[in-house]
């Protein structure tokens, strides 16, 4: 028995699987060091809420949010992130899952790479594919383009045991990898586009049915958003977002030098101290010709072996290569590095092919660039560290203005101040906790703010945007929570709220219950409208055009109707003099018992105008880029001018 343990111990110490191991256990450590500087922004905050929804509440998701390309997106990443979120409710569960995707596919690499060009190009290819910059940091990032590696390497690997070992029931595994790579990003489409063209250049014409048996598995998980787009909510044809367009197309190759080499990579990062870590990591631009010249050279090595007869795995990998070449094509409003993630790990294949290819005719030079290759990637995992230590640092230092690599502040320092705001709620201090935004676009939240929905689930929690103007004080007890990054407090807060936590970019505040301002002139029996919402009184009016008033919220607007303020200054005959509009609700955004602030501004100087009477109304409005800045005379679509308007005599002059 001893005799058949120390057998099966030698073959699994095996030199090639001792390097494997070896490979694997440093792509895990360097992945899996420093986890609280992960990035984590708005969209990993959406993808993990809905994950955590299916895993915890059971609510099925049949499609996820709008994409840029004017479509939704499909679920399949939400379904297997729930799967980690099933068995430990973190977020750093989803974030070694997909640590975990991405070591398989170094796994998968060297699989792939053994099978066809031996156990040194193997090697190589996966030690450069764990070391690779972009290959680490998009492995630490919950997003629905890190899951595509494995599938990838699943798709590879089906096409040449299909078409270079002639066992075309592969071919069903490479048509259900290649779906299921277009449902985790629309780049995936490449991958069915490639399938076809070696179908058609290899001739399988007996290779269709189980093409199409594998293209029905694929698009299996696809069925839910197919429905939701036919007969459910979802719209196939959305319009595109506004930053998404514009500026005719380029071709512009900087976002693939950067994501073949480290040389930038202290462009993605933001903080005191940037330009000495830029400077720390500029003499790594000195190899980034080498790099562009080797990946560069292995690229057309393998198109040339892709030529000749017999050589499928040099065709799958030629193909490979150069299809995700077509992304260079961009907006110039966009930045397209996250789309080369299909090409991982083929050009570190392509690598290892060349330089095995060439020890057989010079063996010195092989193993001179060889070397140089291993050195240069031990410089990127140099630089991936000095970035983690960057972030590190500077949250521990407090840098309100840090950023995690590619944007967003990280992780680590949301989770903390997302936790003092739970135990700010659990010891009774505070009722709910108001996150404190400024958008930069109607559909989303700038920076981090939305990944506050996640970290603070289970907590009454709200949105409060800082842009529209609105002040919101709860009738209890509230935790406000700041990031610096994204906005400042507001003046109208000061001297009322107390700092209460620190982390990095946040700050918490405790404002205290009752602590809503006075208006200078309170509204007897408070007039209301139909819909609840009643004017608590107001300030004066200044002659630069700013005004405020006090109110309490009513109901929001039915049936996607947003809820507009307007303001008319009149004379005495009841002729307009002056109009500010001003969007008064989100769905979200108000609760009963809250007492508003609202600044409006009117754009001109009031002084001597014979102001009579501020007329405020409602009026409901469901195309909002029609309603803002069109200066509606009086109030909504019906043309309903008085039920919903209050006067409110004015007696005196402008405030200077």
């Amino acid at each position: 028995m001893l005799t058949k343990a120390a057998q099966g111990l030698r073959g699994l110490l095996t030199a090639e699987r001792v390097a494997l191991f070896g490979i694997l256990a440093l792509g895990a450590w360097i992945r899996l060091s420093h986890l609280s500087v992960a990035h984590f922004q708005i969209d990993q905050a959406k993808l993990i809420q809905h994950a955590w929804a299916l895993a915890h509440q059971g609510v099925f998701p049949t499609y996820f949010y709008a994409l840029s390309a004017g479509y939704s997106n499909f679920p399949l990443t939400l379904y297997l992130d729930a799967l980690p979120l099933r068995l430990v409710d973190s977020v750093y569960a989803v974030l070694v899952f997909h640590i975990g995707a991405n070591l398989l596919a170094a796994g998968l690499c060297w699989w792939f790479t053994r099978r066809y060009w031996g156990a040194r190009a193997a090697a190589l290819a996966s030690f450069v594919y764990v070391c690779a910059p972009w290959a680490i940091l998009y492995s630490r990032r919950i997003w629905t383009n890190s899951l595509m590696p494995p599938f990838v390497m699943i798709w590879a690997i089906a096409c040449v045991l299909t078409f270079h070992e002639r066992r075309p029931r592969w071919l069903a595994l490479a048509w259900a990898a290649a779906w299921l790579l277009l449902q985790l990003h629309a780049g995936g489409v490449i991958f069915l586009v490639i399938t076809l063209v070696l179908m058609l250049w290899q001739r399988q014409w007996d290779g269709w049915h189980y093409a199409l048996l594998g293209s029905v598995a694929g698009l299996l998980p696809a069925l839910p958003w197919l429905y939701a787009h036919l007969f459910g909510p979802a719209a196939l044809y959305l319009e595109r977002m506004p930053y998404a367009s514009g500026g005719g197309l380029h071709y512009n190759p900087q976002p693939l030098v950067e994501f073949l080499t480290a040389s930038n990579l202290a462009n993605f990062y933001r903080g005191l101290g940037w330009e000495a870590l830029q400077a720390r990591l500029a003499p790594l631009q000195v190899a980034e010709p080498f790099w562009l010249l080797a990946f560069g050279g292995a690229a057309l090595f393998i198109l040339w072996r892709a030529r000749r007869r017999g050589r499928i795995p040099e065709r799958v990998l030629a193909l490979w290569l150069f299809t995700p070449l077509i992304f260079g094509f961009v907006s110039r409003r966009s930045y397209t590095l996250v789309y080369y993630l299909p090409l991982l790990p083929a050009p570190m294949i392509a690598l290892s092919v060349a330089l095995e290819r060439l020890r057989a005719q010079r063996r010195w030079l092989a193993g001179l660039l060889t070397l140089a290759v291993s050195a240069l990637c031990v410089l990127n995992l140099w630089a991936v560290f000095v970035g983690y230590d960057f972030v590190a640092n500077g949250q521990q230092r407090g840098d309100h203005t840090l950023w995690a690599a590619g944007g967003g502040t990280p992780l680590g320092a949301q989770l903390a101040i997302a936790a003092a705001a739970q135990a700010s709620i659990a010891s009774g201090a505070a009722a709910e906790t108001l996150v404190l935004v400024r958008p930069l676009l109607q559909m989303e939240h700038e920076m981090t703010a939305a990944a506050f929905h996640f970290h603070l689930r289970g907590q009454p929690t709200r949105m409060v945007d800082t842009v529209r103007t609105h002040r919101v004080f709860p009738a209890a007890a509230a935790a406000l929570l700041l990031d610096e990054n994204n906005t400042a407090l507001p003046d109208a807060y000061a001297g009322r709220a107390e700092a209460i936590a620190t982390n990095a970019p946040y700050t918490l505040y405790l404002l205290p219950a009752g602590s809503a301002p006075t208006p200078q002139f309170p509204l007897l029996g408070r007039p209301g409208y139909a819909n609840g919402l009643r004017l608590l009184g107001y300030d004066a009016l200044r002659c630069d055009g700013n005004w405020q008033l006090h109110w309490t919220p009513g109901s929001p607007g039915k049936g996607g109707e947003h809820v507009h303020f307007f303001v008319h200054l009149l004379d005495a005959s009841d002729e307009g003099l002056g109009q500010s509009d001003l969007r008064t609700y989100d769905y979200w955004e108000w609760r009963a018992g809250d007492h508003i602030v609202t600044a409006f501004d009117f754009g001109q100087e009031l002084g001597g105008l014979p102001i009579e009477t501020l007329r405020v109304g409602l009026y409901y409005y469901s195309d909002e880029t029609k309603a803002v800045g069109s200066n509606i005379s009086a109030l909504d679509e019906l043309g309903r001018p008085w039920l919903y308007a209050i006067d409110i005599p004015f007696g005196g002059a402008c405030s200077p």
